[in-house]
């Protein structure tokens, strides 16, 4: 018993009278105890060995613990074979005895010798009693056959122990000596349900790049569990033998030398569910892990971090380590994809792997180390669109290409948008042969299960809604509410009029939502901020917003309701359902709408198994019509997987997005670039576009095109020389520009 005493002159009198009554009372126990009266100095953590109050025997009266016999005989192997012996012996010695006392008969004697063995072999051949003549007596029968038995059940209990020892031992074996060897292959840490749209991300990207892909994915989930998870996700079962699962945790240095780390290519480090902090710190420590190994990997290795800080901190631990925040970005694309639909399909396409994308390719590459400037470049290029160059120096950025003069030098990389590199690197040399690029992909691009649309042709058909103008004095409602709301206000008011109004209702009480705004809702140039508590899924909450004034709503979830994937997209489904209806007047004793032009509905979903089953269902189709599900976690992974592979056109895509002085995608009419009077009946052809884009310092990328019966098909064209086969574009058409003049068109725009 250890006292610890204050030793504060206030009260350590005080509390030393106290317990040495304590141990006084304790003392008069029979037992015997050492007692030890501890002063610990407060200040420096100092304990006084020397102040004893009494020490009794250190081993006298010291308990120990002995194993009970039937413990030891039922809960160890030894026990339970020792037992299985002694059953044997004491059937085999009741066997003779019983045999002795029958009296044998022709085979069998009653002797010591033959009565134990007659026993032996009744008890491990329960066939010996076949042997047996029918006139044999009862008694010599009925023995044989009861002690037969006995052996028979013995030695399934002994054979099957046998055998679950044997089992243990190699499934021991298979633990401690199994791993996957692998040479270049791309190795993901963790599983969760992102991991899914990584795996599909990158077989696209296998494919557009016309490369064997190698996946193994190490993860603390059952490796069986993973691949019926993978084998309901692709609907290809080549796809499904491309990854190789094992089970560890991607922490553990043991568990990353058996799926060969060292050896890969590029490795993926995806965070945990739950807790953005905690996720993070485990990227920590799987970095850490990956530092460890006897060998650490030299090659590239990205991690998925939901604060920027921990990008720092994973590159100090491994310098070929980098976290990467795409959350941002990915926000930035909902913001563009509600208030500018046709950019943010363009962008959606361009960062992932279905649909066009953006490759960066030295001319040695290409085969053009005797081109000096982008037109002769584009004149030999077989497909793609250049938008822009990486010089050869390292310490450059990267600039957008729009004129046709711009030089290039050996050493330059070139930024391509194109359908797939083997279109670009086609016969190992690229021809002046140029094709449509952003057209629909073939028929090799992934389809989710359940839908005869690729993703392209999804994202075509939910494009034909989206040309609508800005309104001066725009109204945006956002229902929910998410992490660094005050950031995406800060963007979301970039794209607005002065005037323009910010309504939003979530869960959260006004005082924690004002506090988790803080200084952004300050800072808002063009709107200001109306919040409203309410639920996201109320019907009598959502009444109560101008939803018909509103120029778009989006419906983001509440991480107040449920942080899960699946019930967050539950609630969001719930509430777009919701606003389509009071907006549909299908509840006029709550609200009666009263709009000229729809409002849009984005609602932003998070689960793969939400992108599965929304082409799949009739009424989402339906819904569809007025509603665009946004697929934040497969745009987030889409740009995981761009940044693994080439970072300088992650990079490239970032700074794009953002419409900085770097450049920016914009759309206008066609009238507006040839100068016509909007509404005119004269067409033109695509090939003047395009020189009339480059004239003016603009890359021409795609169009959107409305035909006779006015119903907008949204398409994408790659700047073409030979336009044959193009129809010509009518006036109200609107065109894609990749440009670094946006003040040069901001009255086009407007």
């Amino acid at each position: 018993l250890e006292l610890f005493v204050s030793d504060h002159p206030s009260t350590c009198r005080f509390r030393i009278s106290c317990q040495a009554q304590l141990v006084t009372h304790v003392l008069r126990r029979p037992a015997p105890l050492a007692v030890r009266m501890t002063l610990i100095d407060q200040d420096l953590g100092l304990i006084d060995v020397n102040s004893k109050l009494f020490e009794g025997s250190k081993n006298e009266g010291q308990i120990r613990t002995h194993w009970r016999f039937q413990d030891w005989i039922l809960g160890t192997n030894v026990g339970q074979f020792f037992a299985l012996a002694v059953v044997m012996m004491l059937l085999l010695i009741l066997g003779s005895v019983c045999w002795s006392l029958t009296g044998g008969n022709g085979d069998y004697d009653s002797s010591v010798e033959q009565s134990f063995w007659f026993s032996w072999g009744m008890f491990f051949d329960p066939g010996t009693q076949t042997g047996f003549a029918a006139g044999d007596r009862i008694i010599v029968k009925l023995t044989a056959a009861v002690f037969s038995i006995a052996g028979f059940i013995f030695n399934l209990l002994a054979l099957g122990l046998i055998v679950e020892s044997v089992r243990k031992l190699l499934d021991y074996w298979r633990r401690m000596r199994g791993r996957i060897v692998a040479n270049g292959h791309t190795l993901i840490l963790g599983w969760t349900e992102k991991t899914l749209l990584v795996i599909q991300e990158l077989v696209t990207g296998a494919q557009d790049q016309g490369h064997k892909l190698d996946l193994v994915v190490l993860c603390e989930e059952d490796a069986d569990q993973v691949k019926h998870e993978l084998r309901r996700h692709f609907t290809r079962t080549g796809e499904f033998r491309l990854v190789r699962v094992r089970s560890g945790s991607p922490c553990d240095g043991d568990d990353l030398q058996r799926v060969s780390a060292a050896s890969a290519r590029e490795i993926i480090i995806l965070s945990v569910e739950g807790r953005r902090h905690e996720a993070d710190l485990s990227a920590v420590r799987t970095t850490v892990a990956l530092a460890a190994i006897p060998r650490p990997p030299k090659c590239p290795i990205v991690a998925e971090v939901h604060f920027p800080g921990m990008s720092q901190a994973i590159s100090a631990v491994l310098p070929n380590a980098v976290g990467i925040f795409a959350k941002e970005a990915v926000k930035t694309l909902l913001i563009r994809m509600a208030m500018q639909p046709v950019i943010g399909r363009v962008f959606e396409q361009l960062m992932s792997w279905v649909g066009a994308d953006v490759y960066c390719l030295s001319l040695e590459e290409l085969q053009m180390t005797d081109v000096r400037t982008v037109r002769d470049a584009q004149a030999r290029l077989r497909h793609g669109v250049i938008v822009g160059k990486q010089p050869g120096e390292q310490s450059r950025p990267a600039v957008v290409t729009t004129a046709r003069d711009d030089t290039v030098e050996l050493g330059d990389r070139l930024f391509i948008i194109a359908e797939s590199l083997t279109q670009i690197v086609s016969s190992g040399r690229c021809s002046a042969v140029p094709l449509p690029l952003l057209s629909q992909r073939s028929n090799n691009s992934l389809k989710p299960r359940g839908s005869s649309l690729s993703l392209y042709e999804i994202a075509r058909s939910s494009m034909t809604k989206f040309l609508q103008p800005f309104r001066a004095g725009d109204l945006v409602i956002i229902v929910g509410w998410l992490a660094g709301m005050g950031s995406m206000l800060l963007t979301l008011d970039e794209y607005l009029r002065p005037g323009s109004k910010i309504v939003i209702m979530a869960s959260l009480s006004k005082q924690k939502a004002l506090e988790q705004l803080g200084a952004a809702q300050k800072k808002l140039r063009q709107s200001e901020v109306e919040y409203h508590v309410g639920s996201a899924t109320s019907i009598y909450a959502l009444a109560t917003l101008p939803l018909d004034r509103a120029f778009v709503i989006m419906v983001l979830g509440d991480r107040e309701v449920s942080d899960t994937p699946q019930l967050a997209d539950s609630a969001c489904l719930a509430s777009s359902v919701t606003i389509h209806g009071l907006l549909s007047g299908q509840h006029k004793a709550l609200f009666s709408p009263n709009f000229e032009t729809r409002p849009r509905i984005i609602c932003k979903v998070r689960s793969p198994q939400t992108q599965r089953a929304l082409p799949s269902d009739d009424d989402k189709q339906s819904l569809s019509e007025f509603v665009t599900f946004f697929h934040t976690s497969s745009v987030e992974m889409a740009l995981f997987t761009v940044a693994s592979s080439q970072a300088v056109v992650y990079n490239f895509l970032l700074q794009l997005l953002h419409g900085n002085d770097f450049g920016d995608v914009v759309s206008i009419e066609v009238g507006a670039l040839v100068g016509g009077a909007v509404g005119q009946t004269t067409s033109v052809q695509v090939q003047r576009c395009i020189d009339l884009a480059r004239e003016g310092g603009h890359t021409l990328v795609g169009f959107v095109r409305k035909g006779e019966s006015m119903t907008p098909e949204f398409c994408l064209a790659a700047n073409p020389e030979d336009n044959s086969s193009l129809e010509p574009l009518s006036p109200e058409c609107h065109l894609i520009l990749i440009t670094r003049h946006t003040d040069a068109l901001s009255s086009l725009i407007n």
